[in-house]
């Protein structure tokens, strides 16, 4: 049965190379939203093995989202991973406030 991982991204760039990434795997079903609010709604509609959220979005940031799903018993044990198109992650220390399994510049995953 295969896994399902929830992408929360504003940006569709990001949405379109995480999907190249990932749905040629028959191993993982991937479903995305498009800001903070609708990850947190669709999370709690498909409960997704694997959470990867952008930080900075409109309607609801990554932060505020991690928030939200760690108060909800059906989503407060999924991973959720965040990241961030910053060089550094600044927001690391809010991160884990916000009960993250981690966060990642995307930044520092590009190929030289």
């Amino acid at each position: 049965m295969a896994k399902t991982i929830l992408l929360v991204d504003d940006s569709a760039m990001s949405r379109m190379k995480s999907r190249a990434l990932l749905t040629n795997h028959e191993n993982y079903e991937l479903v995305s939203a498009c800001d903070g609010k609708e990850g947190v709604e669709k999370a709690l509609a498909c409960k997704p093995d694997l959470i990867l959220m952008d930080v900075e979005m409109p309607r609801m940031t990554g932060l505020e989202a991690c928030r939200a799903l760690r108060k909800n018993e059906a989503t407060k044990n999924t991973p959720i991973i965040l990241l961030t198109m910053r060089a550094t992650a600044p927001t690391s220390k809010p991160a884990w406030i916000a009960d993250a399994v981690s966060i990642f510049s995307n930044l520092s995953m590009k190929k030289n």
